[in-house]
């Protein structure tokens, strides 16, 4: 009884099909989210297993390994625009109900979008570069719509979802390692403690939305084996410690006093599961905060509230508001063009040899809504948060999953991070037809 408690950390997808699913389809959501993240991985971490000591510890791979990657660096984006051009022609030819009507929603916001973005091109001299940027994280957003579709559509078995976690479990593995490899390199523990270690990752920051999006898929795939989903959940928090992202350390803490928070409740009356969960808060509450303070006191971040002080993300913040609302009126409503503000615009001004900042508006913020409306304006930004209101989130999701999300939409943009974009479309998705088979009302609170 307990057991099957302490599973509602995360709901499961159905065990029959659907109404109006994908029919007879030997596909496996989880296995295809598992193989997306470990050929995302794949870009750096063999280069990386092979050279581990001899990078830079502190936050970046070195060149001599980014060079070293050959083609590996390429399979992330050739596997996920594969999918996200298969996906849409396999609902087409073999879906019906619930998946068609989730295509028809997005293909309506993409055309709408691309009708926007296509505005300052055309009238208002948008920065043509820098549209490469922008066709890359709208593919990241096919792929992750298309991973939503699937899981909500297509029921998965239990060996599909060991199989899913051992996969990722392998990946997070091989990752520790370099990581175990780089923090000792100096013989002593100073490298694992004192610096933002990348592991086998361009950056430690990616390092750290993979530890995130590890950690989530270990809450959700319940069907697989407490030992191996705790293994999977521990490497995923070693990873996140080492990297010093406050935002995966913080969202892995919530996913850990959520699981703690089940398991204290499983079996009990509702008096016992009340006092329970008093008393355990009033111990894992405190515990998480001191963790995930001392973790990014120690990865050298400083202190994580002192964010409205230059510098700081909330300080940046308004101060581009302020950019943007002395702007043009034709900016404010249809941004500057997409990839502007992102991170592969600064990746394509350098190769440029030209100064980012030379570009009207091209700024980095890490903030989803923000970044959104530099290169979108208020009228594109709508057509996309509406719009992925409606797909991702019409059948409900457990409160916990929205707090990580809703924080990541303020921290990061997250359309750029595949780490983030992949797992959150995955476990929203699995959620929503948990509802559905339960026969639950859908709702945010679990």
């Amino acid at each position: 009884m307990r057991g099957a408690h302490a599973a509602r950390v995360f709901p499961t997808a159905p065990g029959g099909m659907a109404s109006g699913s994908v029919a007879r389809s030997r596909l496996s959501p989880s296995v295809i989210c598992a193989l997306l993240i470990a050929a995302a991985a794949m870009q750096y971490l063999p280069a990386s297993m092979l050279n581990p000591v001899s990078q830079n510890i502190y936050w970046r791979l070195s060149d001599s390994v980014v060079e070293d990657s050959g083609y590996w660096r390429y399979l992330k984006d050739s596997v996920l625009l594969v999918f996200s051009l298969y996906w849409p022609v396999y609902v087409l030819m073999s879906g019906t109900g619930e998946a068609s009507k989730i295509l028809e929603k997005y293909i309506m916001m993409m055309t709408m979008l691309i009708v926007v973005a296509s505005i300052p091109f055309l009238f208002f001299e948008g920065f043509m570069p820098f549209l490469q940027a922008g066709i890359r994280w709208l593919i990241l957003l096919q792929g992750a719509v298309g991973v939503f579709v699937l899981t909500r559509t297509i029921p998965d078995s239990r060996k599909s979802q060991t199989m899913a976690l051992l996969i990722i479990f392998a990946v997070a593995v091989c990752d520790v390692y370099v990581l175990l490899m780089q923090g000792f390199g100096g013989g002593d523990l100073s490298g694992l403690l004192g610096g933002r270690l990348p592991g086998g990752f361009a950056t430690a920051g990616t390092a750290g939305y993979f530890a995130l999006g590890v950690g989530l898929l270990a809450g959700a795939l319940r069907q697989v084996s407490l030992p191996l989903r705790l293994a999977t959940f521990l490497a995923a928090f070693l990873i996140a410690a080492t990297s010093g992202t406050r935002y995966a350390q913080i969202g892995l803490g919530l996913i850990a006093l959520r699981w703690f928070m089940s398991y204290q409740q499983a079996g009990r009356s509702r008096d016992e599961r009340v006092n329970r969960l008093v008393a355990g808060l009033l111990f894992i509450v405190p515990v998480l905060i001191v963790a995930v303070i001392g973790f990014v006191f120690l990865s050298g971040r400083g202190n994580p509230f002192d964010q409205g002080e230059r510098g700081g993300r909330i300080f940046n913040m308004f101060e581009i508001f302020d950019m943007i609302s002395d702007g043009d009126l034709s900016d404010i409503l249809f941004g500057r063009g997409l990839g502007t503000g992102t991170n592969t615009a600064f990746v394509i001004s350098s190769s440029m040899l030209i100064s980012p900042l030379s570009v009207k508006w091209n700024v980095l913020i890490d903030n989803s809504f923000i970044t959104a409306i530099i290169q979108l304006g208020l009228v594109g930004s709508l057509i996309l948060f509406v719009g992925c209101f409606f797909i991702f989130m019409s059948g409900g999701a457990p409160f916990i999953v929205i707090l990580i999300i809703g924080l990541g939409l303020f921290v990061q943009n997250i359309f750029e991070q595949f780490f983030l974009m992949i797992p959150f479309a995955y476990v929203l998705a699995l959620d929503a037809s948990a509802w559905r088979a339960a026969g639950e009302a859908p709702g945010f609170v679990r």
